[in-house]
Protein backbone atom coordinates (compact mmCIF):
# COMPACT_ATOMS: atom_id res chain seq x y z
CA UNK A 1 0.00 0.00 0.00
CA UNK A 2 0.78 3.16 -0.99
CA UNK A 3 0.21 6.63 1.65
CA UNK A 4 0.42 10.01 1.64
CA UNK A 5 0.59 11.72 4.41
CA UNK A 6 0.26 15.88 5.22
CA UNK A 7 0.83 17.09 8.31
CA UNK A 8 3.76 14.68 9.76
CA UNK A 9 5.44 17.20 11.84
CA UNK A 10 2.80 18.00 13.91
CA UNK A 11 1.78 15.88 16.83
CA UNK A 12 -1.20 13.92 15.06
CA UNK A 13 0.52 13.49 12.29
CA UNK A 14 3.87 12.10 13.78
CA UNK A 15 2.10 9.18 15.20
CA UNK A 16 0.06 8.48 11.91
CA UNK A 17 3.60 8.39 10.08
CA UNK A 18 5.28 5.93 12.90
CA UNK A 19 2.67 3.37 12.27
CA UNK A 20 2.47 3.55 8.62
CA UNK A 21 6.16 3.27 8.97
CA UNK A 22 6.12 0.13 11.11
CA UNK A 23 3.30 -1.68 9.21
CA UNK A 24 4.50 -3.86 6.57
CA UNK A 25 1.76 -3.30 4.56
CA UNK A 26 2.65 0.07 3.72
CA UNK A 27 5.88 -0.02 0.86
CA UNK A 28 5.73 4.01 0.73
CA UNK A 29 4.49 6.82 2.43
CA UNK A 30 5.08 10.68 0.63
CA UNK A 31 4.88 13.24 2.88
CA UNK A 32 4.06 16.54 1.71
CA UNK A 33 5.26 19.27 3.47
CA UNK A 34 6.17 23.00 3.62
CA UNK A 35 9.83 22.26 4.57
CA UNK A 36 11.70 18.87 4.86
CA UNK A 37 10.90 16.60 8.24
CA UNK A 38 14.50 15.77 7.86
CA UNK A 39 13.90 12.07 9.08
CA UNK A 40 15.37 9.42 6.82
CA UNK A 41 13.46 6.06 5.99
CA UNK A 42 13.34 4.02 3.17
CA UNK A 43 9.91 4.04 2.91
CA UNK A 44 9.44 8.09 2.88
CA UNK A 45 9.37 10.25 0.08
CA UNK A 46 9.05 14.05 0.30
CA UNK A 47 7.30 16.74 -1.83
CA UNK A 48 7.63 19.96 -0.73
CA UNK A 49 4.66 22.17 -1.68
CA UNK A 50 5.45 25.74 -0.50
CA UNK A 51 1.85 27.41 -0.95
CA UNK A 52 -1.17 25.08 -1.00
CA UNK A 53 -3.02 27.19 -3.10
CA UNK A 54 -0.96 25.55 -5.49
CA UNK A 55 -1.06 21.86 -4.62
CA UNK A 56 -3.27 21.37 -8.12
CA UNK A 57 0.13 21.62 -10.13
CA UNK A 58 0.94 18.41 -8.33
CA UNK A 59 -1.45 16.16 -9.75
CA UNK A 60 1.09 13.68 -11.18
CA UNK A 61 3.28 12.99 -8.52
CA UNK A 62 -0.01 12.14 -6.56
CA UNK A 63 -1.42 9.82 -8.69
CA UNK A 64 -1.17 5.66 -7.81
CA UNK A 65 -1.43 6.18 -4.29
CA UNK A 66 -4.08 4.23 -2.02
CA UNK A 67 -4.99 6.27 0.72
CA UNK A 68 -3.91 9.77 1.96
CA UNK A 69 -3.95 10.52 5.73
CA UNK A 70 -4.60 14.55 6.07
CA UNK A 71 -3.57 15.34 9.47
CA UNK A 72 -2.11 19.28 8.41
CA UNK A 73 -3.66 21.91 10.41
CA UNK A 74 -3.20 25.47 12.23
CA UNK A 75 -4.11 26.84 15.36
CA UNK A 76 -6.68 29.57 14.93
CA UNK A 77 -5.05 31.67 17.23
CA UNK A 78 -4.16 34.93 15.77
CA UNK A 79 -6.05 34.23 12.37
CA UNK A 80 -8.75 36.02 11.12
CA UNK A 81 -11.80 34.06 10.06
CA UNK A 82 -11.33 34.11 6.44
CA UNK A 83 -7.06 33.01 6.96
CA UNK A 84 -8.23 30.46 9.03
CA UNK A 85 -10.86 29.16 6.59
CA UNK A 86 -8.86 29.57 3.41
CA UNK A 87 -5.68 27.22 5.64
CA UNK A 88 -8.03 24.96 6.61
CA UNK A 89 -10.84 24.40 4.54
CA UNK A 90 -9.91 26.08 2.01
CA UNK A 91 -6.30 23.95 1.24
CA UNK A 92 -7.85 20.57 2.44
CA UNK A 93 -10.31 21.50 -0.23
CA UNK A 94 -7.73 21.81 -3.02
CA UNK A 95 -5.66 18.76 -1.92
CA UNK A 96 -9.23 16.25 -1.87
CA UNK A 97 -9.74 17.96 -5.45
CA UNK A 98 -6.46 17.60 -6.65
CA UNK A 99 -6.46 14.10 -5.01
CA UNK A 100 -9.78 12.98 -6.51
CA UNK A 101 -8.19 14.16 -9.97
CA UNK A 102 -5.07 12.13 -10.10
CA UNK A 103 -6.58 8.91 -8.53
CA UNK A 104 -10.31 8.97 -7.69
CA UNK A 105 -10.43 5.17 -6.11
CA UNK A 106 -8.45 6.82 -3.55
CA UNK A 107 -9.30 6.50 0.34
CA UNK A 108 -8.97 10.21 2.05
CA UNK A 109 -8.95 10.35 5.68
CA UNK A 110 -9.18 13.81 7.26
CA UNK A 111 -8.22 14.06 11.00
CA UNK A 112 -10.38 16.64 12.15
CA UNK A 113 -10.30 18.55 16.05
CA UNK A 114 -12.48 16.99 19.01
CA UNK A 115 -15.20 19.66 19.05
CA UNK A 116 -15.49 20.23 14.92
CA UNK A 117 -19.17 21.86 14.59
CA UNK A 118 -20.62 20.01 11.57
CA UNK A 119 -23.37 22.46 12.18
CA UNK A 120 -21.37 24.73 11.07
CA UNK A 121 -23.89 27.49 13.14
CA UNK A 122 -21.70 27.25 16.86
CA UNK A 123 -20.17 30.58 18.17
CA UNK A 124 -16.25 28.80 17.82
CA UNK A 125 -15.66 29.99 14.98
CA UNK A 126 -12.38 27.67 14.37
CA UNK A 127 -15.03 24.37 15.19
CA UNK A 128 -17.36 25.44 12.65
CA UNK A 129 -14.93 25.95 9.93
CA UNK A 130 -12.92 22.54 10.77
CA UNK A 131 -16.63 21.32 10.70
CA UNK A 132 -17.62 21.92 7.17
CA UNK A 133 -18.47 19.31 5.38
CA UNK A 134 -19.56 21.29 1.80
CA UNK A 135 -16.79 19.72 0.08
CA UNK A 136 -17.24 18.98 -3.97
CA UNK A 137 -15.78 17.11 -6.90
Amino acid sequence: MKIILTGASGMVGHAVLIECLEDSSVKEVLLINRKPINLKHPKIKELLVADFDLIATHVQELAGYDACFHCMGVSAIGLSEEDYNKMTFGYSKNLFNTLFESTPEMTVIYVSGVGSDSSEKGNSMWARIKGKRKITF
